[in-house]
């Protein structure tokens, strides 16, 4: 069966949807509460939330210990990522390299006690950039401050600054404006709401497989050529690349449809060359390097490992809702499972 998904660049909100490219979609709902005043508009004021095509997809991504590179060789392709791709957030923001620790320091600071026009923190912090900038909330945090502070200045295209006029005075709490009781698409579930526990016990045990990553999030599947690539990353690091990398995408017409655009990569060590650290290292207080031992080993084992053959996984299968479904190749394995998600809000909401 082959079957290739049509993307689409808008990415719906609960309750919200017709909202623009991601990042940008949380824009016109959590811009417009930043810069109003608390008694000018409140968050229940909005639409009730509408989760009647949302599905809960979980994954476990696993390694064949077996496998041999010789079986089938590939060679090392030239790997890209779709434009749309989306990556599931997590609970916090966290820098992909050392060198974007500045920035987010510079954010935080800002966040929690600067002025509404003080930029001095952003202008200080360099401009590294994301691999993947638009899968974090620091884009759609960094979009939203250059909203306000454009507000603040009256450049043309700027939401109406007159609606920051009012006895507030706060600065912009970022963490606030984002968070929500409500369930947030495209973002990680929590551990305790996992299903397939027994199952990654069993491949933990094993001595043929070894796991790469078990997850789950929460989306919206319309009824429509509407989707979203999901970004998916598991196993070892290896400067900008994982053992497995590339998305997974969720569509439905008439039946459901998981569509696999992921490969395996085979890595080899350079022996003959040590790359330098990068000067970010002795730049940073050792207090902030304790924090993110990933990072620096990261940057450590950064240049000393060469891809040499990538194995592909390019499957589409359809779905049965409920139902754990087993992809494979020689070298990985994936199992998939895709259900509606029933939103049942507590008494307090």
């Amino acid at each position: 069966e082959s079957r290739t998904p049509v993307r689409t660049s808008r990415i719906p909100q609960a309750g919200h949807r017709e909202l623009k490219q991601f990042p940008k979609a949380l824009l016109p709902v959590v811009g417009a509460l930043a810069l109003l005043s608390p008694s000018a508009r409140a968050v229940d004021d909005l639409p009730a939330p509408d989760y009647s095509d949302w599905y809960q997809v979980e994954i476990v991504v696993f390694a064949n210990r077996s496998a041999n590179a010789g079986d089938e060789s590939w060679g090392a392709e030239a790997l890209g990522y779709p434009r749309d791709m989306v990556a599931i957030a997590g609970d916090t923001v966290r820098p992909w390299r050392l060198e974007q620790i500045p920035e987010l320091e510079a954010m935080a600071s800002e966040a929690q006690g600067a002025s509404a026009n003080d930029d001095a923190a952003t202008q200080a912090a360099p401009d590294s950039g994301f691999l993947f900038e638009g899968r974090s909330r620091y884009s759609r945090n960094s979009a939203l401050e250059q909203m306000r502070r454009e507000a603040a200045s009256g450049q043309p295209g700027a939401i109406d600054s007159d609606a920051a006029d009012g006895p507030s005075t706060e600065p912009l709490d970022l963490a606030a404006l984002f968070a929500n009781d409500l369930p947030a698409p495209f973002k990680a579930v929590p551990a305790n709401a996992l299903e397939l526990d027994r199952i990654v016990g069993s491949i933990n045990r094993s001595t043929r497989y070894r796991l790469l990553l078990h997850m789950a999030w929460r989306q919206p599947v319309p009824a429509s050529d509407e989707s979203w690539p999901i970004l998916i990353q598991a196993g070892k690091r290896y400067d900008d690349l994982y053992e497995v990398d590339g998305t997974i995408t969720v569509t439905r017409s008439r039946y459901l449809h998981a569509d696999t655009n992921l490969w395996f990569t085979d890595f080899a060590q350079k022996y003959d060359q040590q790359a330098p650290l990068p000067e970010i290292v002795s730049e940073l207080d050792p207090a902030t390097l304790r924090k993110y031992p990933d990072l620096v080993n990261a940057a450590r084992e950064r240049g000393n490992y060469l891809a040499v053959g990538s194995y592909p996984m390019k499957i589409s299968r359809r779905m049965r809702s409920g139902t754990l479904h087993y992809l494979d190749n020689p070298f990985f394995g994936v199992l998939i499972q895709v259900e509606p998600f029933d939103y049942k809000p507590g008494p307090a909401e």
